[in-house]
């Protein structure tokens, strides 16, 4: 089973890309963060195989908390989700250990 910690600042895209990874057999939620910062403090408290982080969230982006998580000892895989169609932001996301980028529609995410 690959535990999945899920970040994103808005609920309705966080219940959404959460329907369709736990309706997957081999996949579950454990863990959810509003923010960056709080998705670094989920890692530590739960143990997780995947961060899947919103690139774009207040306090802590995702890719500061992508940056914080591939400096741990054991870093999780790492997906990153925007809504924006930007280069620059795959680049940066790659180069803070993140294994890809989805594109998230504020309802639905697609990778």
């Amino acid at each position: 089973m690959i535990q999945i910690l899920l970040a994103d600042d808005h609920t309705l895209v966080r219940r959404g890309v959460r329907l369709i990874l736990d309706s997957e057999p081999d996949l579950q939620v454990v863990a959810e963060a509003s923010d960056g910062a709080e998705a670094v403090e989920a890692f530590r408290r739960t143990p997780i195989h995947l961060a899947v982080l919103d690139v774009a969230m207040p306090r802590m982006t995702g890719l500061q908390a992508a940056r914080e998580l591939s400096r741990r000892r054991e870093p999780p895989r790492m997906l990153m989700l925007s809504m924006y169609d930007n280069e620059q932001y795959f680049f940066a996301a790659l180069k803070a250990g993140a294994s890809g980028q989805g594109r998230a529609l504020r309802s639905t995410a697609t990778c």
